[in-house]
């Protein structure tokens, strides 16, 4: 989560020219790709099976709600601070969220 989170802050940094975009953003989609693999399977061994159609549910909304909240507020940062402004602000939550991940403990595989 935190190399993700530097790659979109990194896309806000170097973007001058068309290669410094794409390979952040690149490495943004590449984590982005394989955090939706394995999230669903981490949730299922976090929950028990009476809780675990809820909180997949909720994971599966959560992505494209994020999607249009980034659409809404990448816009407003975009007309107040300029594009590059919303590349870092999209990314340091990301940062502070992947200290928290490191406070929780791997579930045992196949209990619930």
């Amino acid at each position: 989560m935190a190399v993700w989170s530097v790659a979109t802050v990194d896309g806000g940094i170097r973007a001058r020219i068309h290669v410094a975009v794409s390979s952040p953003r690149s490495g943004v989609g590449v984590r982005e790709a394989a955090y939706g693999t394995i999230a669903p399977a981490l949730l299922a061994d976090s929950f028990p099976i009476e809780r675990r159609g809820r909180v997949l549910a909720v994971f599966f909304c959560a992505i494209p709600i994020g999607s249009a909240a980034g659409y809404i507020l990448g816009g407003l940062v975009d007309q107040h601070y300029g594009w590059r402004a919303a590349f870092w602000i999209a990314g340091a939550p990301g940062l502070l969220l992947s200290l928290l991940v490191l406070l929780v403990k791997d579930p045992p595989r196949g209990l619930h």
